[in-house]
Formats: structure tokens, C-alpha cells, sequence
């Protein structure tokens, strides 16, 4: 609510002023210029105070300045007492912090990335980590590059995969404007493989491969403020066979499922 002086405050004033000043006359022409000099200095003393309110809701949230009845657009701004600061549009800033820049920049993200990854061949899954960075260059569309780290087991734990995935991937939104995003994905890697022999497969050499895969996928990220947002998605990855001596690696199968968790803050 608006503080002093209040509605009620300035009309007993006004009236009690006007009273004193025009007891002995009857000059009622002069008295209404008076009260209305009265009300006009305890309307822009109110509105001195409305300003400052106006700001802090403004700065505050949009949502906030629409509940206590302020203008929340440019048309509606047009109407506004000269002055009054401008509040964004409700959304805008929500749009400018998933990259919806109204200059057309793009937005930039980096974050931890982490998860589980599962070859089809492999003796089990296993956990993985690294970094990705996202480029948002429209509102729909966004570009993610990673490198992560993991390792897989083969032959009953007889042959270690070590790799580094670098992956590539086009996002899309279909929702972008949501504070909860559901995506689409599609994009290829390259991946440093390190295959290290023991037990039965201690005859053969370590060797190291680099693979080209791609992969497909599906996930959702979800504001927690304007500069925070974490996802989950699940990629199916399609890799290439590994040109090692080992005639029995070559027949693994090395497409993984993958499940990724990530944070990313904006800048």
C-alpha cells in the first residue's frame, strides 16, 4: 500500500486549512482554488512515494508489479505518469534469461554434466563425468559441446575401454517460452578409446582407437532461477567398430545407452 500522507490524512487537512482561511469570507471561488491547490500538493506528495513503491515492485518481480496494479507493457506505459520508471514486460526477463535476447545475442551456458552409460556388450554400466557448454542462438534452438570420461568392461573384466567422448549436439525446444523445456537431440562425437588387455587377452598389446559415433535423444530442462537450470536426457549413441588386433573386440558391440544429468548456469 501507498504510505503517507494518506487519502484520508490530506482531506481532513484540506478541509480544516480551508475552514481557518475562509471563516469571515464568502469569496467561494478563491476557497475552491485554494482546496484544489491542497489536494494537488497531497496528490504529488503521494505520488512521490507511489514512485519509489513502483521501483521496488518492478525490480521485484513483473508478476508482483501486475498484482499491484501497475503497467506491465509499453502500450500500457504510454498512458503512465511521465517519470515512473519502466517495468519489463511479464516473461521478458524470463525470455532474455533462456536467451530470448531481445538484441539477438546469443546466450551463453556452462556447467558439470554427469550420469550413467550402458554398452550393449559391456559386462555392466557404468558412471561417467565431465563439462558441457550450451550456445543458445534463437529461442528454439540451441548448440551443446561436452567431453566426458569413462571406463567399461569387456570379457569378464579381461579388457578395459577407457573413453573420452567429445560430442557435438543440436538442441531443440518446442516449447521455449516454458519455464519447464522439453528438447529434442541429434548430433555426432568423437571418441579416444584406450583398450588395455589382461587375464585370457594379456598376449595382445594396449591399444588406443578413435571412434566416430553418433546419436539421437530426447530430454527437459528446467529454470531454477534466471541464471540457473539443470537437465535430464537420455541419448542413444551409435559408434563406429574399433580397428584393434583383437578380432574379438572388434566383434563387441559398442552402441550405449546414456543418461545425462546436468547444471548450467548462464552468463
Amino acid at each position: 500500500m501507498i504510505g503517507s500522507p494518506s487519502t484520508a490524512g490530506c482531506k481532513v487537512s484540506k478541509y480544516r486549512f480551508a475552514d481557518i482561511v475562509f471563516k469571515e469570507t464568502s469569496e467561494v471561488h478563491v476557497k475552491n482554488i485554494i482546496l484544489a491547490s491542497a489536494a494537488a500538493l497531497c496528490v504529488m506528495a503521494a505520488a512521490v512515494q507511489a514512485q519509489e513503491s513502483r521501483s521496488a515492485v518492478a525490480a521485484e518481480s513483473p508478476l508482483l508489479a501486475s498484482a499491484h496494479g501497475l503497467p506491465t507493457s509499453i502500450g500500457d506505459w504510454a498512458e503512465a505518469p511521465a517519470g515512473f520508471p519502466e517495468v519489463a514486460e511479464p516473461g521478458r526477463e524470463a525470455q532474455e534469461g533462456r536467451g530470448d535476447d531481445p538484441g539477438g545475442r546469443p546466450q551463453f551456458s556452462l556447467g558439470p554434466v554427469a550420469g550413467y552409460i550402458r554398452a550393449r556388450d559391456a559386462d555392466r554400466g557404468t558412471w561417467f563425468g565431465g563439462i558441457q557448454a550450451r550456445m543458445r542462438f534463437m529461442r528454439f534452438f540451441a548448440v551443446e559441446g561436452s567431453i566426458t570420461f569413462h571406463q567399461d568392461e569387456y570379457q569378464d573384466g579381461d579388457v578395459v575401454v577407457t573413453q573420452y567422448p567429445v560430442q557435438l549436439t543440436a538442441l531443440f525446444f518446442p516449447f521455449p517460452d516454458s519455464q519447464v523445456r522439453p528438447y529434442g537431440l541429434v548430433g555426432a562425437g568423437w571418441y579416444y578409446t584406450r583398450f588395455q588387455y589382461d587375464g585370457l587377452f594379456s598376449a595382445f598389446k594396449d591399444e588406443t582407437d578413435r571412434l566416430f559415433g553418433v546419436h539421437v535423444g530426447a530430454g527437459v530442462e528446467v529454470d531454477l532461477d534466471r541464471t540457473v537450470s539443470i537437465f535430464a536426457d537420455f541419448r542413444w549413441i551409435f559408434l563406429d567398430e574399433p580397428n584393434v588386433d583383437n578380432s574379438q573386440i572388434e566383434d563387441e558391440e559398442f552402441d550405449s545407452g546414456q543418461l545425462t544429468l546436468g547444471l548450467s548456469v548462464r552468463f
